[in-house]
């Protein structure tokens, strides 16, 4: 009986400890994969600082409605099959709906760019591409939809 206890309480304890170590893993490693980006991240906004400075806004508009897209498919991707509550309780402080009424909005004047380029091609890429376009399409409406009144 005394031998049975201690198997019991020894898998509970692991159990109980693994599960401490992965939601502690998934935050550190979501601030970790942030600071891992930085130089990149910094490297972009040279050039869209070089191109505004430079009055070239056209093609940094383009360039930021197309991250805007992409910003769309990353909400799809939570809404689909993210798992948030392993951020909590941060990730319960976004304020979500208030984030996609200016979406909505912006969207609903300034139609979503991805869905508009040309893909040509079969291979794997190019048909990656207009799936994602397809999601982005899909996606944008349904927010506009929702959060545009």
């Amino acid at each position: 009986m005394k031998h049975r206890l201690i198997i019991v309480g020894s898998v509970t304890l692991s159990i109980m400890l693994l599960a401490s170590a992965f939601i502690a893993g998934a935050r550190v490693g979501v601030a970790e994969s942030d600071l891992l980006q930085s130089t990149v991240k910094a490297t972009l906004l040279v050039g869209e600082l070089r191109a505004l400075r430079a009055g070239k806004t056209d093609g940094l508009v383009r360039a930021k409605e197309i991250e805007l897209d992409g910003e769309v498919l990353k909400y799809h991707r939570l809404i689909e099959s993210g798992h948030p509550w392993l951020l909590l309780p941060e990730s319960a402080t976004f304020e979500h709906e208030r984030y996609l009424r200016q979406v909505a909005l912006y969207r609903k004047e300034f139609p979503a760019v991805v869905p508009t380029l040309e893909v040509t091609g079969t291979d794997e890429t190019s048909v990656q591409m207009r799936v994602g376009a397809a999601l982005v399409a899909s996606t944008t409406e349904q927010i506009i939809r929702r959060f545009g009144q």
